[in-house]
């Protein structure tokens, strides 16, 4: 079995361009293992903007430059109309113009920012912000209380999922903000964290100029200002000269005099363009050239330590088929070496998960009921579903590089338990159909990012609320209960607890879902990038501030 799949995992790698995710060359040799991004870094202060200096550096040596990167292609139609239509990437190619009250730490964690502190009522029912005085909008227009509450109403008016809880918002003072909810969530301070809907525009920019205007102009306290962008082409910001941060030494933030982001939308074209300096840094870089620059002089290849996107095999549980069967998929976790598959197709910056999250987070639960790859018990637990003769499921996903390798690698492991699996692949709204209205039987394949934390995504597609329910999977009452439960509690700390038994519900005891792998993003740089500041706080963000160019 081991020298079949090897076979096809080689063949795999020759015939199929895998975008976005981690795989390893097709050598005898494993790459030399990926860094982390900020791994030898010192950790940015949380409270105040200061720099991950280095020993021979000084702050005065860090002033200059204009950072040229390449998110890969354009994703984001909306960089400055946070209630609107936003994607995740949002929060990052805003970054430069926009901030939000708080940011996250790399388990996880709510930091203070925009907001200089906060108090959550014992109830649960009241969040006191504290918003930092001094700051100023783009525009001239000062960062007060009126215009963070202008800014969440408009998010509440608009319906965003984020606030549905928000009942009221008002100012006690210039520089305070109240908000009164209809019940806790604790997915609050997360959302306003990590999600787009978080990020602060000015209310007088935007009502002198409308939404659709405001979409492609952002305006914000960020450390650089929104001078242009050219759909499809780039988008240039310059430094902002009333920036409120400073380093550690108490010299003003941002070290750089500008940044300019270049979409690119081929890999060829990309890799060009950073060996010859046109840009020096790739983010979401692809993961035959993230091991390809790994090493090579003049370059540095770095994953996340945060993640950003986890791949389960959601089973249909509605209907009359195999995979409404807890049995069978327990035949169907033990029968697949999902390890193996992993770190050969995708180990880069991808590990093998067993839960929606990975060791050091908040929300990962070490106690875990555990399935490690094992044919003979795959087998007993297909004759204890009925199926000692063999079954055939479908496997359905979107056409994409991922999902294709990652099915066709799980084939002939089901094969020599007695699971014939038919890949179906789907354009996407084939499958957003399949997922929402016509999902009748076997499993769905899908990635899904972690928005704005794990359990923010578990709860927007598992919950009995979720905003985009899957058709024909339901879990029982209990589980969904530890949905509500967790949302509802005051404080992180509490939640997790309840969250890591929800983890054990979904994906052990019951084996509602099936965890394939948590990925991180990636990021390929020249060495003369310093302090990038993209994603030490989550897969999606970048705290542009620090970020220098050694000289």
């Amino acid at each position: 079995m081991k020298k079949a799949l090897a076979l096809l995992l080689a063949l795999t790698m020759v015939l199929l361009v895998f975008a976005g995710c981690a795989s390893q060359n097709d050598t005898e040799e494993p790459p030399a293992e990926i860094s982390e991004i900020g791994a030898t870094d010192e950790s940015k202060d949380t409270t105040t903007d200061e720099a991950n200096t280095e020993e021979e550096t000084t702050s005065e040596d860090k002033y200059g430059g204009v950072l040229v990167y390449s998110p890969g292609v354009q994703s984001e139609q909306n960089l400055g109309y946070p209630a609107g239509d936003t994607n995740m990437l949002t929060t990052c190619n805003a970054a430069p113009a926009l901030e939000s009250l708080v940011r996250m730490d790399t388990q996880g964690n709510i930091v203070c920012w925009l907001a200089e502190s906060y108090e959550t009522s014992e109830d649960g029912l009241t969040y006191t912000f504290h918003i930092r005085q001094g700051v100023t909008f783009h525009d001239g227009t000062p960062l007060n209380a009126e215009a963070v509450a202008w800014n969440i109403q408009m998010c509440v008016d608009n319906g965003k999922p984020q606030y549905a809880r928000v009942e009221s918002v008002e100012t006690t003072d210039e520089y305070t903000v109240v908000i009164h909810m209809s019940q806790p969530d604790l997915l609050l301070l997360s959302n306003m964290a990590a999600d787009p809907s978080g990020l602060i525009i000015s209310p007088t920019s935007f009502e002198e100029n409308g939404a659709e205007w405001a979409e492609k102009n952002p305006v914000g306290t960020g450390p650089f200002v929104f001078e242009s962008w050219e759909n499809d082409v780039e988008a240039v910001y310059t430094r902002n000269e009333n920036y409120w941060g400073v380093d550690s030494e108490g010299n003003q933030l941002p070290y750089l005099d500008g940044v300019r982001v270049v979409y690119m939308a081929e890999t060829a074209v990309t890799e060009a363009a950073l060996e010859a300096g046109d840009i020096q840094l790739w983010l979401r870089a692809d993961a035959d050239s993230l091991v390809k620059f790994n090493g090579k002089e003049g370059f540095i290849a770095e994953k996340a330590a945060v993640p950003s996107c986890n791949y389960n095999l959601v089973p249909c549980t509605q209907t009359d088929n195999p995979a409404a069967n807890k049995a069978f998929r327990e035949a169907f976790r033990y029968a697949v070496d999902f390890e193996t598959i992993v770190d050969s197709l995708f180990g880069v910056n991808s590990v093998a998960t067993n839960q929606n999250s990975i060791p050091g987070r908040v929300y990962y639960n070490e106690d875990i009921t555990t399935y490690e790859y094992d044919p003979e018990k795959a087998r007993e637990k297909l004759e204890e579903a009925g199926y000692a003769d063999g079954v055939e499921i479908n496997l359905y996903a979107e056409n994409a590089a991922v999902q294709e390798k990652m099915l066709t690698a799980m084939v002939p492991y089901l094969e020599e338990v007695g699971i014939t699996a038919n890949v179906q692949l789907l354009d996407s709204g084939g499958f957003f159909s399949l997922m929402t209205s016509d999902f009748q039987d076997g499993f769905l394949v899908g990635g899904y990012n972690y928005s704005p934390d794990e359990f923010g995504k578990m709860y927007s597609l598992a919950s009995a609320s979720a905003a985009l329910p899957v058709d024909n999977f339901s879990m029982d009452e209990a589980t969904y209960q530890l949905f509500e439960d967790a949302r509802s509690c005051t404080s992180q700390e509490e939640a997790a607890e309840i969250v890591k038994e929800l983890q054990e519900q979904i994906y052990g005891t019951n084996l509602y879902m099936i965890s394939v792998m948590t990925q991180s993003e990636s990021v390929i740089r020249s060495d003369t990038v310093q302090d990038s500041g993209f994603y030490l706080y989550s897969g999606y963000h970048w705290t542009p501030e620090t970020a220098y160019l050694s000289k």
